[in-house]
């Protein structure tokens, strides 16, 4: 569906709608439709690899998989890095100072987000439900699983900005460390995460097997 083709579905919506957001990884792949229209933009957030890969290992993703997801989805968005219809927001800058960047994103997009922030703590809106299994509560699980994942997803929608990084180290090994940043070297370079390759020399004792 083209983006026109999207649009024209809206006066079909409940309520009148002048604004849709939706957060889907996998619409890089449609930047291309997103930047040749004039009304459409596109938020791209990214964070450090190394702590991104090993989130999804937490999951049960397997590490080439999740290698191989995190250089493809990157390298697609970085082919339109210089359009006027992308924003890119850094996670570490989000989680550092998340009143500074919500003020900057809210100028970008014409919202009150850090209003919006507030009353995302506040609410009791679930997000995320199973498929076929109903409304899926919020509570911090392992997040192994789909429905532990979208318990996860809801429980985090709750939380206040911080930064989860560094969490790798509990997470995946010096081998699936070493492998990551090979493989993840170009993605890495290019989006200025350079202190990731210091990791190995600082890996800490507990090394998980």
């Amino acid at each position: 569906m083209s983006v026109p083709e999207f649009r024209s579905q809206l006066p079909r919506l409940p309520q009148p709608t002048e604004l849709v957001v939706e957060k889907t990884p996998a619409h890089v792949f449609a930047l291309e439709k997103i930047c040749r229209d004039p009304q459409s933009k596109a938020l791209i957030t990214v964070r450090n690899p190394v702590d991104v890969v090993a989130s999804m290992r937490k999951r049960g993703i397997a590490l080439n998989e999740a290698i191989d997801t995190y250089y493809s989805f990157n390298k697609e968005w970085l082919r339109f890095e210089s359009s006027d219809s992308i924003y890119v927001q850094r996670y570490e800058d989000l989680t550092e100072n998340p009143h500074r960047c919500l003020k900057k994103l809210s100028q970008q997009f014409g919202l009150n987000l850090i209003t919006g922030n507030v009353k995302r703590l506040d609410s009791q809106q679930i997000y995320f439900s199973g498929h076929g299994l109903g409304p899926v509560p919020g509570e911090f699980t392992d997040g192994l699983g789909h429905r532990n994942h979208l318990a996860l997803r809801n429980h985090q929608m709750k939380q206040p900005l911080k930064s989860m990084n560094g969490e790798w180290r509990g997470r995946i090994n010096k081998a699936e460390l070493s492998l990551t940043l090979s493989k993840l070297r170009p993605i890495i370079l290019s989006l200025g995460y350079h202190e990731c390759f210091d990791y190995p020399a600082n890996f800490d004792s507990c090394d998980p097997k």
